[in-house]
């Protein structure tokens, strides 16, 4: 996405400012919270979810924070957004959401942390005038995912052909000895100094200094010139193979890249069919058909959580629904009021409570819905739960869509804490 989600907001006139300064100082700011998420990943998660409600409350801490940054880069913005009656709220969204585009833009584990926080809590938030905007941002980056997704999991009928150039092996004819320079050698061999050679003897001297010192001059110089072509012709067969290798190299390894990277996503959907036909917890050592219907929604998003790498295909989603309808019946996708829920959580199962306890936050502010779950198991506060997401005593869920919703919240989490 390369458009500015910021200019998006100023086309669509959901933030009004005329110059072009301040438009300025507004992008400098997208940069200093890109540059503050990309150093503390686990902050783009309530940044996320304050991102995608146009009627947060200006006394949330990151709307708070936020506003602290955009003042350091343009001092008069208070006073700037009360002459337009604008809600400082909303430019503190728009720049938020255009830091967010940035980070999808270069990782897309940052881009599935946004998507993964967002993509449930959008279908709750009364997005108003803003949606066609935001909306647009959430096609991008679940395009961006799934496409990484399909890459990695090697989807059938995403294969790849590899292509193989015109590759050639080019080797020189092997380097003749040299006669001239074996004339020089035998020269040097068989005549004396006065005849251009190194003998200290001569041919016609009746004694043995020639005939000791010409064989083995010779067949040093001959052995010389031999080895020297030897060399050469080596060398050059050598270069040629070399430049062969360089050719085919990178082909054989991009085979073998993608043959392994099938045999992984083979390895994941064998395990993940295994997964959905035992109907076996691992995390529980036993079968889920032995828990409650509200247990099984929350065990199944733990377990798969631990076997699905958090860039996936949206077909595991889907594998979660159907795992639990196989288990439960048409019961999962009866949809029931929060405040119900927030009863039910009471009886969840002391082990999967255990299992859930690690994920429990102190924090003032906007909280996902994995955090506010455990915080209310520990807590019965509902109160601070529908603060803390956003959500209120009426809103209707299934255990199905919960169950994903959870899935998704802990696949955030899990990247968001992955060094």
């Amino acid at each position: 996405m390369t458009e500015s989600i910021l200019q998006n907001y100023l086309t669509a006139q959901h933030i009004r400012t005329s110059d072009q300064a301040n438009v300025d100082n507004l992008k400098k700011a997208v940069t200093v919270i890109k540059n503050l998420l990309v150093k503390k990943k686990q902050r783009i998660i309530p940044f996320a979810l304050v991102a995608m409600d146009p009627n947060i409350s200006g006394e949330d801490p990151i709307v708070q924070e936020v506003e602290i940054l955009i003042i350091k880069k343009w001092p008069a913005f208070k006073n700037s957004v009360t002459a337009t009656s604008d809600k400082s709220t909303t430019y503190v969204r728009a720049v938020i959401l255009d830091a967010f585009r940035l980070l999808a833009n270069s990782d897309i584990e940052l881009c599935a942390i946004i998507w993964h926080t967002v993509r449930d809590i959008a279908s709750h938030s009364k997005l108003g005038s803003e949606k066609e905007v935001i909306i647009s941002f959430l096609n991008w980056i679940s395009n961006k995912v799934e496409s990484a997704a399909h890459d990695s999991w090697g989807i059938p009928g995403q294969n790849e052909i590899v292509p193989i150039d015109d590759m050639h092996l080019e080797i020189q004819k092997p380097t003749k000895v040299s006669s001239s320079g074996l004339h020089d050698e035998l020269t040097a061999a068989f005549e004396n100094s006065a005849r251009g050679g190194e003998n200290p003897g001569h041919v016609f001297q009746n004694n043995y200094t020639w005939i000791d010192f010409a064989p083995h001059r010779a067949a040093t110089g001959i052995a010389s010139e031999v080895n020297s072509a030897l060399t050469d012709s080596f060398n050059s067969l050598e270069d040629g193979i070399n430049n062969w290798k360089s050719q085919i190299e990178p082909i054989f390894n991009r085979i073998a890249e993608i043959y392994e990277k099938q045999s992984i996503a083979t390895n994941k959907r064998s395990e993940l069919l295994w997964w959905k036909q035992t109907l076996y917890s691992r995390s529980l050592s036993e079968s889920y058909r032995n828990k409650s219907l509200l247990d099984n929604g929350i065990l199944m998003s733990i377990d798969l959580a631990e076997m699905v790498s958090g860039v996936y295909p949206l077909s595991v989603d889907y594998l979660l629904r159907e795992t639990l309808w196989d288990l439960c019946g048409e019961e999962v996708d009866q949809k029931k009021k929060l405040a119900h829920w927030l009863e039910d959580f009471d009886q969840v199962d002391h082990t999967i409570r255990g299992s859930l306890a690690k994920y429990s936050e102190a924090y003032e502010g906007r909280q996902s819905i994995l955090v506010e779950m455990v915080n209310f198991i520990e807590n019965s506060n509902p109160e601070q739960f529908y603060a803390s997401t956003g959500l209120n005593a009426n809103t209707e869920i299934s255990v199905s869509e919960l169950s994903v919703w959870l899935f998704h919240s802990l696949q955030a989490d899990k990247l968001a804490k992955t060094k």
